[in-house]
């Protein structure tokens, strides 16, 4: 079997290899059983010969004028990467994956798209500086694109259903005033009452139909990282499953995702579908697909934003070599250009990784360093350093991402930074030092009963609260007045309550408007102290009940529990305030803040580790040396109640900290 024969593409000319696909044989299709083998062509072009200055309308009108400049650019999973299957090449045999092959075969007799782009087969893998600069304009290869054609891999008993289900969501959306503006203008799809009112009518009666999609939302397609960019800036989709045909429904697969969390999975016995947290996790994938596809259209994301939408949230998207985790999302990024970044696939993920980060803080972002708080399977990383390959537990990167100032170059200027420098070094100020940790749950997910929770909120009241009275001249600030000899009063637990909670629903990262909710929720679930049961009958009947108070306390347990499953601990500082920390801290952290920052960060000093902080550049002094900073590790987030107050307290300093 041979290599698949390549010629050299000019990189000047932007060109590209096209596969053109030979109609099967007739005859052949009649008598076989099995399908007739793939043969094709490959030809070259140049992107320049698919792009226009001139309106889209009068784009269209140009290529329908000449249908040899359309092709269609695939989007799909390849699987298995071992290559078991033949496709004919110039009159040469070579092998391609099995993914690759079935989706080659439905095009072929399924469709009448025959020039395709398809990368396994129109890039050579195994030449890194081509494949460097296709990657570099696979955001155009895929936006000159007459179509790109989704594929979802091979028939199932139920695809067919949902393929078709899909399309008719598509239609009932069509039909309604608000969609027929602009295709993607539709971000209240799932607040427009009629929508919602539609789609309930809709699948009230179609259990089967909404059980197919749900099996549809599981499929490897939508956890590959690059169909982010591919759908995003495709003029049209087309999404094909074994042979049924879905064109043009991305607003149908954000209305049913976005209806599926709403109406929160009924099971019932005929559609014997997923668990709710299997469901709730995939339908975020198609949500997030969409999303991104509208803001692309309006120029809103930057490529800190698309790290943190695409891996910190609750998206798990995945990519067989792990440079795609960045190179997957970086054409859609608005400030590509000016953070300097470019696909270059014979660096490490190690430096790839490392240069990111460095180049988003000194952008303004420190936020970023938040994602650095997961497991890391990628060895040799700093602390500081994500591995975006494996972001699947970080603690609350659950916020709004564009509601943070964005901040002046962070970074301390005068420190050298080479593309092997581990340490980044960075401005802060100090908030406190950590003094008291509370106990550690002792429950378990899945654990029934709630009296273990309710004895731990009050061994943590006994903890951090019960000395908070005669620490309060450690105050930035003059705290809410204080009944002597009531140190667990309403002020301080307060003040635990929104620490419990982050003042952030975990599982939609949608901020609690009103600081005081979490207070009123808490005291609900404290009342219960002596009666577990009690509470545990009324969050189960409160939506039965119409009880309000208790379905919003239910939502704001479930947020308490979810962070204290993830290990996260609720802590004191030196000054008296309370906050909560992603696992792994300890007493005698410190926590800091970062500009640019929505929350602070833990740090621990590294023992024996000093770096030297070189004298800034306008000193020429000799007799002034270089000074030592003891370096630190980045250890997790934290919140911090009353944080936006310390930071009006005048009491900022800011100083040089090298993370390491």
């Amino acid at each position: 079997m041979s290599a698949i024969p390549y010629h050299e593409l000019q990189r000047a000319r932007r060109e590209i290899r096209l596969i053109v696909l030979e109609d099967a044989p007739k005859l052949a299709k009649l008598r076989s059983a099995t399908p007739p083998p793939l043969k094709c062509t490959i030809i070259h072009s140049s992107l320049d010969d698919f792009t226009s200055q001139t309106t889209p309308s009068s784009m269209w009108q140009g290529l329908r004028q000449r249908p040899h400049l359309k092709y269609f650019a695939l989007s799909y999973v390849w699987g298995d990467p071992d290559p078991t299957c033949e496709l004919g090449i110039n009159g040469v045999q070579a092998k391609i994956t099995k993914s690759l092959s079935d989706a080659l075969h439905s095009i072929r007799d399924h469709t009448d798209f025959r020039v395709i782009w398809a990368d396994a087969v129109c890039i050579n893998q195994n030449d890194n500086i081509e494949k460097s600069w296709q990657v570099q304009q696979m955001t155009s290869t895929y936006k000159y694109a007459d179509r790109v054609i989704a594929w979802l891999g091979p028939a199932s008993p139920d695809s067919d259903l949902a393929m078709a289900t899909l399309q008719s969501v598509h239609r009932q959306i069509r039909k309604m005033s608000f969609s027929k503006a602009r295709r993607y203008e539709v971000p209240s799809v799932w607040a427009h009452r009629q929508m919602q009112q539609s789609l309930d009518k809709f699948f009230s009666k179609r259990i089967k139909e909404f059980a197919a999609i749900a099996e549809l939302w599981i499929r490897p397609y939508w956890t590959r990282i690059w169909i982010i960019q591919e759908i995003a800036v495709s003029r049209k989709t087309i999404f094909l499953c074994g042979s049924s045909q879905a064109e043009d429904v991305e607003v149908a697969l954000l209305a049913i995702s976005e209806f599926a969390s709403l109406k929160v999975y009924k099971k019932t016995d005929e559609s014997k579908a997923m668990t709710m947290g299997d469901i709730y996790l995939i339908n975020r994938q198609p949500e997030f697909l969409v999303v991104t596809k509208m803001a692309e259209q309006l120029e809103h994301h930057n490529l800190y934003q698309l790290l943190f939408y695409a891996h910190g949230g609750s998206h798990d998207y995945q990519a067989f070599n792990p440079r795609d985790y960045v190179y997957g999302l970086l054409g859609l990024a608005t400030d590509q250009q000016s953070l300097g970044i470019v696909a270059d696939y014979d660096k490490s993920p190690q430096l790839i990784y490392k240069d990111v980060v460095r180049r988003v803080v000194k952008s303004g972002y420190t936020d970023i360093l938040a994602l650095a708080v997961s497991e890391k399977n990628i060895p040799d990383l700093p602390s500081w350093v994500p591995d975006f390959s494996n972001l699947g537990h970080v603690f609350f990167c659950t916020y709004n991402t564009a509601q943070i100032e964005k901040a002046e170059d962070p970074l301390v200027p005068y420190f050298p930074v080479t593309e092997e420098t581990d340490g980044l070094a960075i401005r802060g100020s100090t908030v406190g030092i950590i003094t008291k940790l509370a106990p550690e749950p002792d429950f378990n997910e899945g654990d029934g009963s709630l009296a273990s929770l309710l004895q731990w909120l009050v061994a943590i009241e006994m903890e951090l609260l019960l000395n908070l009275v005669e620490e309060r001249e450690h105050f930035w600030i003059n705290p809410l007045p204080i009944v002597l000899g009531t140190p667990r009063s309403v002020q301080d637990r307060g003040r635990l309550a929104r620490s419990l909670f982050a003042n952030m629903d975990p599982s939609t990262g949608i901020t609690i408007s009103d600081p005081r909710h979490a207070e009123m929720y808490y005291l609900i679930v404290r009342s219960f102290t002596n009666n577990p049961a009690g509470l545990e009958s009324r969050l189960n009947n409160a939506e039965r009940l119409g009880d309000a108070d208790a379905i919003a306390t239910g939502m704001y347990l479930s947020g308490v529990m979810q962070h204290a499953l993830k290990g996260c601990r609720v802590y004191r500082l030196d000054t008296g305030h309370i906050g909560l920390a992603s696992p792994g801290c300890q007493v005698g952290d410190k926590v800091v803040e970062f500009p640019g920052g929505s929350f602070p960060f833990v740090i621990r000093k590294n023992e024996n580790d000093v770096a030297y902080l070189p004298k800034p550049e306008n000193i020429d002094d000799s007799s002034i040396p270089n000074f030592a900073i003891q370096t630190s590790k980045l250890v997790g987030m934290a919140f911090l109640d009353w944080m936006r107050y310390w930071k009006l307290s005048g009491k900022v300093t800011e100083e040089p900290f090298i993370l390491r």
